[in-house]
């Protein structure tokens, strides 16, 4: 059974399980044969090798164990199952000397206990060794020895078990337990992430809500705008990074929404040219792009693993060219592919590195496939990006000469689901209405309340979610829309979401967070809210959420949420 890394702890711990019960099953089984073994006594003749007992020759016959006798260094005696077991015919291992059933290492051992043995020492009579097959090849067992007395003289009753099964069910067992420990870590470091990343965002939001303040109540031809604006870049870089953490934590949801393919691109390229400074990155976005439903932080490592892959080919440094293309395919460019004809959205990454020849270029999507040396790379991030497109119904191509560099394109479905990118605009979308803006932290609700009276707004401020249900029981009828923190002490957002919504089914929130995680997420995409925006967002991206969820009716927001957690999810 293959256990990927998206294996669940509870999954994990039920395999585990198993295991266990099943090394249990092969640990009793042991210990009744040892039971039997230890009821022989050395002064009888067990086996009825001169006269036989049918029943007890049929009992060993039929042992789940490989059982022989030898006297002197003879086998005189061994059973069907190590027949088998060894790959020998029957009575083939007769007459032989007992150390071929050894591999070689182990020979030397297993004759010197053995004549020890003979002498009336009591070497180790319990132990692990290697086995031979007739045909050469060894596997991993386990003896016992016991000396036996004949008439003539002294032999030895060696029991064998063929310990691949528990052996490779322990290695499992053992592996498992590892990926267990590290999913715990993970989950440990997802919460620990998670909490940083809100307070992390909060902080920014305060940020960004006065530096939108500024940019508004202030002329543009103002040359102090300019370093307003980096300081939004500054805010942008720095979500982006808590977004990356969160990521590598696995403590983000991953989801499906309409996204803007320019805006993720122009970030991307942003946090890569930040932190790999000897590459050049130019960028050629078509304007307008059709939008694309996808999970945008699969697309991010989409092309972060296109742009890793043409970094590594420029050792020295060199120039990557990242375009965007609306495309139209028919069936001819697409049957090949297995998708679909229709509209497409083209990503290409062109690099100036050392490019590959044919042979390579046809197994760069394989798995595990690389040309670095050990530890320089795991060849997963080519496959991984082609898997990502293709479960978004995409397809990916590749084209390069040694020499002359790589181009590795993207093509993703166009989504039909435009109204998006309609009704976006520019500008702050200024507003009317009551809204009643539920945060734990003062600074929040300060900041908050400034960007939605700016905006036109009317605000009620509310500083838990208790106090928040008591001020709507209070103002429903004036209450527009409850613009609700997820995270804070005592009632939570998804709590409180529940709360307002058997109080109101008709209430319209706006989830407003720095970190959304799963059940969350799964709350706004079922309906028991119409959108969500993540800290930190600016004047106009507020601005451009609230317009939607204020003009939409109320069934079309049930049928689709908005959501907003970046300038390019639209």
């Amino acid at each position: 059974m293959s256990l990927g890394p998206e294996k669940g702890t509870e999954e994990l711990v039920r395999e585990i399980e198993r295991l266990r019960k099943r090394l249990s099953e092969l640990e009793a089984a042991h210990k009744g044969q040892e039971r039997l073994q230890d009821s022989t006594s050395e002064k009888e003749d067990p086996l009825g090798v001169f006269a036989p007992s049918e029943w007890y020759r049929s009992l060993v016959e039929t042992s789940f164990d490989g059982i022989f006798i030898q006297k002197g260094p003879k086998i005189v005696y061994a059973n069907r199952r190590l027949h088998e077991m060894l790959g020998y015919e029957p009575g083939e291992l007769i007459g032989r000397d007992h150390w071929v059933v050894y591999a070689p290492e182990f020979q030397a051992l297993t004759r010197a206990r053995g004549q020890a043995r003979l002498r009336g020492e009591n070497p180790p009579s319990n132990y692990e060794v290697l086995l031979q097959r007739k045909d050469g090849s060894s596997f991993e067992g386990e003896i016992l020895a016991r000396r036996i007395q004949f008439e003539d003289g002294p032999g030895i009753h060696v029991w064998i078990r063929d310990l691949t099964e528990r052996k490779t069910m322990e290695k499992k067992r053992e592996e498992l337990e590892q990926r267990l420990q590290q999913s715990r870590r993970l989950e440990a470091l997802g919460t620990l992430a998670g909490g940083i990343a809100h307070n992390f965002n909060n902080l920014l939001m305060a940020i960004q809500g006065n530096v939108s303040l500024l940019l508004m109540e202030m002329d543009p031809e103002d040359p102090r705008c300019e370093r307003l604006k980096a300081i939004e870049e500054a805010v942008r870089s720095g979500a982006g990074l808590s977004r990356q953490i969160l990521r590598s934590a696995r403590a983000e949801k991953v989801e499906a929404a309409v996204l803007d393919i320019n805006g993720l691109v122009r970030e991307v390229c942003s946090l890569f040219g930040a932190t790999h400074k000897q590459v050049r990155i130019q960028q050629q976005l078509a304007h307008p792009i059709h939008p694309v439903r996808a999970d945008q932080n699969l697309l991010e490592e989409v092309l972060i693993n296109l742009m890793v892959n043409g970094l590594q080919a420029m050792s020295q440094g060199g120039e990557l060219l990242v375009q965007t293309e609306n495309v139209s395919l028919g069936q001819d460019e697409t049957a090949h592919q297995g998708v679909p004809p229709g509209d497409f959205v083209r990503i290409t990454v062109q690099d100036t590195g050392v490019g590959m020849d044919q042979a390579t270029l046809q197994r760069i999507f394989e798995p595990f496939f690389t040309t670095r040396e050990v530890g320089q790379g795991t060849g997963l991030g080519l496959s991984t990006a082609y898997g990502i497109v293709r479960t978004h119904g995409g397809f990916m191509t590749a084209e390069s000469e040694l020499g002359a560099g790589s181009t590795l394109r993207v093509y993703l479905p166009a989504s039909k689901d435009r109204s998006a990118t309609e009704d976006s605009g520019s500008g702050e979308c200024r507003g009317k209405g009551t809204i009643l803006l539920v945060d734990d932290e003062e600074t929040i609700l300060k900041v908050g309340t400034q960007l939605l009276e700016a905006l036109g707004y009317r605000v009620i401020q509310a500083r838990s979610g208790r106090e928040a249900l008591k001020l709507y029981e209070k103002h429903r009828e004036e209450v527009d829309l409850v613009m609700l923190d997820m995270i804070m002490p005592q009632m939570g957002g998804s709590q409180a979401l529940r709360a307002l919504k058997e109080m109101d089914p008709q209430v319209r929130v706006l989830l407003c967070s720095g970190h959304f995680h799963e059940g969350e997420t799964q709350a706004a995409l079922s309906g028991a809210c119409q959108g969500t925006i993540r800290k930190p967002f600016s004047l106009e991206e507020l601005g451009q959420t609230l317009h939607r969820l204020m003009e939409a009716p109320m069934d079309s927001l049930e049928d689709r949420a908005i959501s907003r957690t970046s300038p390019r999810a639209l």
